[in-house]
């Protein structure tokens, strides 16, 4: 995107809202910086630490039953019968960062235009409140200290 008065104009318009207008409410830190993170899922924990598991294909590790057919499974396995080539797997789900924007939108965005690469993003809100120099960028572009000079 190119910096011109109206995008420079419609970022601090965004940055306002996030830090010190109702956007606060959205998201109910001070100080947000709004973090894309991908989302890595860690197969092969025992069952005695871990709650949360798939159905897999043992031909095929990475081939995931499907709702329905979890479903199936998970009777069968609670009835003590044979699920044949399904195993039930445990995992823990990783949120590994991928990158840092300053409004949710610009996160939204990046997302939008690079979910092909990742299996799963999302946005995590984070507080910055002891990161001073950010603090210092985001005020002074509020406070009309840091201008657009063409």
């Amino acid at each position: 995107m190119e910096l011109t008065k109206e995008t420079f104009e419609d970022f601090v318009n965004r940055l306002r809202y996030h830090n010190k207008g109702e956007g606060v409410n959205d998201h109910c830190t001070r100080d947000p910086i709004f973090i894309v993170q991908s989302r890595k899922r860690v197969y092969g924990f025992d069952q005695q630490y871990e709650g949360d598991y798939v159905w897999c294909d043992t031909a095929n590790e990475h081939d995931e039953a499907d709702a329905l057919m979890a479903k199936r499974l998970d009777v069968l396995d609670d009835g003590g019968r044979e699920t044949g080539k399904w195993e039930k797997v445990y995992y823990v789900d990783r949120w590994d960062y991928v990158c840092s924007h300053f409004t949710k939108e610009a996160a939204s965005t990046f997302i939008d235009r690079k979910k092909h690469d990742h299996h799963e993003l999302r946005i995590y809100v984070d507080c910055q409140l002891y990161c001073w120099e950010y603090n210092a960028i985001i005020n002074g572009l509020l406070d009309g200290k840091i201008t657009f000079n063409g």
